[in-house]
């Protein structure tokens, strides 16, 4: 397709695809600049190849995709389809990962409230732009804040942070350099936020009130996430999201610090998927994902599915994070816990759901079997028979 622009998004939003009409309206050429955050990839003469990775990609998507009336609906719409999803899979709370305010995202979530057609309740994490003018998103960010009321299942009250890329990009920030690289990427990774940056975020939005939720996959980028953690001075309850690699060192700082380390154990983390990495990142790629670690050194733990990256369902996910050797958690009863009690503390709702008590929420579901009577590798074909949200149906299986 030469006459029309055309972007296209890699399944983890970390890479994207632009044929020439697309990098000629984005204005990229060979005389552009890495955005921060971001690599454009060239060719030896310096010419774009169409591939952006990163924050390079997400400026292009900026450009294409301005607010209008047209996609303001797509958005409600998918918020909408999103309801009958978490429903369907017995999820009664959620954080949208990545509300991007400056297309239209929050007013999509707005409007679905203002009708009451939310199924969960919904904690928004509204995203820091790597781009934007500090003082201008801080007071931006600072004035979208609303943690609602008793009765509120919206709340706008977390702010998402990317820290760096991924590893099979070679973008996630190591502290020592990669083994091999993709040309024109630092030889450690890139940088969305600089050290200094994300302190200054971290610390002038926890106390505005919100929560933080830092993307952070290489070593590095989780040590500088909890650098920037420990800077508030223990205000807020912050979670390190993906925590892919981890230096020993910075371990026991997960519990010392109060940061919640949420995991995604997707299908993809396979000894061939560890394999995989191993011509980047060399023998590092066999200490990936040290969930099992975290956990044993006192750390709150959490699993999420990073839908739709993964597949949404908490029992799969559950299932996997039972079934990754030494990566794996201990048992279930402590992957129905990371699932439910701690993930709703991270989301500061252990008082009124995460657990089934006289007092709380009637946020249930039924399965059509006892989960812990099953093999592990069967966890995840239970199925969801009814789903109630404080008490009322929000789903009910047909045959059920």
């Amino acid at each position: 397709i030469s006459e029309r622009p055309v972007a296209i998004m890699e399944e983890t939003s970390h890479a994207y695809w632009l044929n020439s009409k697309a990098l000629e309206l984005a204005d990229i050429d060979t005389k552009t600049p890495n955005p921060v955050g971001g690599i454009i990839l060239r060719d030896e003469q310096g010419e774009a190849t169409g591939v952006l990775l990163d924050n390079a990609g997400d400026l292009a998507l900026d450009k294409a995709l301005p607010p209008s009336k047209a996609l303001q609906d797509v958005y409600y719409q998918a918020v909408l389809a999103g309801q009958d999803e978490l429903a369907k899979n017995g999820i009664t709370s959620v954080a949208d990962a990545r509300v991007f305010w400056r297309r239209g995202h929050l007013e999509a979530w707005q409007k679905a409230a203002d009708k009451d057609q939310l199924k969960a309740r919904t904690v928004l994490d509204l995203w820091a732009y790597p781009q934007l003018d500090d003082d201008e998103q801080l007071a931006a960010l600072k004035g979208m804040y609303d943690p609602g009321n008793d009765d509120s299942l919206l709340r706008v009250t977390q702010i998402k942070f990317y820290v760096d890329g991924i590893i099979h990009n070679t973008t996630a920030r190591l502290q020592k350099p990669y083994d091999q690289s993709l040309p024109g990427v630092d030889a450690k990774g890139l940088y969305y936020f600089s050290p200094e940056r994300l302190e200054r975020y971290v610390r002038e939005l926890s106390k505005s009130g919100f929560d933080m939720h830092i993307h952070a996959i290489g070593d590095q980028a989780v040590s500088d996430a909890l650098d920037a953690i420990g800077a508030t001075g223990g205000q807020g309850r912050h979670r390190i999201t993906h925590v892919e690699l981890v230096d020993n060192a910075d371990v026991p700082r997960f519990k010392q610090l109060n940061a919640i380390a949420d995991f995604q154990p997707s299908p993809y983390f396979t000894p061939s998927f560890l394999k995989d990495n191993v011509p980047m990142i060399g023998e590092r790629a066999y200490q990936m994902l040290p969930m099992r670690q975290l956990y044993e050194s006192g750390a709150r733990v959490t699993l999420s599915s990073d839908w739709d990256v993964n597949p949404l369902s908490p029992l799969g996910i559950m299932q996997n994070a039972l079934s990754l050797g030494e990566r794996s958690l201990p048992n279930l009863a402590a992957a129905v816990k990371a699932y439910t009690l701690d993930a709703a503390y991270t989301l500061r709702q252990e008082q009124s759901t995460g657990s089934l008590e006289v007092g709380k929420q009637a946020d249930l579901l039924v399965l059509d079997k006892n989960i812990f009577d099953l093999p592990t590798k069967q966890i995840g074909k239970a199925k969801v028979l009814w789903t109630l949200l404080g008490g009322e149906e929000v789903y009910r299986n047909p045959a059920f």
